[in-house]
């Protein structure tokens, strides 16, 4: 069995050093010089689909500079920090095991689906622009700022345990579900 590595070289399955670099192990780093050998080119990444890849971290999400959408749903993600990607469009993390999501510094964020984690929390008071949430069975007590997002359309939020939810600025609010 032939293993083609960067430029189809040949690699010898047995050589050690060689085999890390091309063995998955769950972490976001390792996919990526897997997926995209030519870290020069990392800064031009505009879209990364990572979705089922038995992924436990995005550590190295921040090299991705101008990424506009990510797909990292179905994995096994606890805690997503994407701070650093502030181009991000589209996030979709939906059906990992989120405990933490931090989309705070992602101001052109559009859409947003993280449904079926278990966020606690999620402040989206700096995501003026989105347009569609899909937070639902989650444990959520308090979409905060959900007032702020006056171009909202879409919100999925049922099956979560938010109290007092008002909905009064949302005028372009379409289609909801609680």
């Amino acid at each position: 069995m032939k293993y083609i590595k960067e430029y189809n070289e040949y690699v010898d399955p047995f050589d050690e050093e060689d085999w890390d670099e091309l063995e998955p192990d769950g972490t976001f780093l390792t996919w990526l010089k897997i997926n995209y050998p030519d870290e020069s080119k990392w800064k031009d990444i505009i879209l990364i689909n990572c979705r089922n890849s038995n992924l436990t971290n995005l550590i190295g999400i921040d090299k991705l500079i101008n990424l506009e959408i990510l797909y990292c749903n179905n994995n096994q993600l606890t805690k997503l920090n994407v701070s650093k990607n502030i181009n991000l469009e589209q996030l979709y993390c939906s059906n990992n095991q989120l405990r933490e999501l931090d989309v705070t510094k992602n101001i052109n964020l559009l859409y947003l689906s993280c449904s079926n984690d278990q966020l606690t929390e999620l402040d989206l008071s700096k995501n003026i622009k989105l347009i569609r949430l899909y937070c639902y069975n989650n444990e959520l007590t308090d979409l905060i700022g959900i007032d702020k997002l006056i171009s909202l359309r879409t919100l999925h939020c049922h099956d979560n345990q938010l109290r007092g939810l008002d909905l009064s600025k949302n005028m372009k609010l379409k289609y909801f579900l609680k």
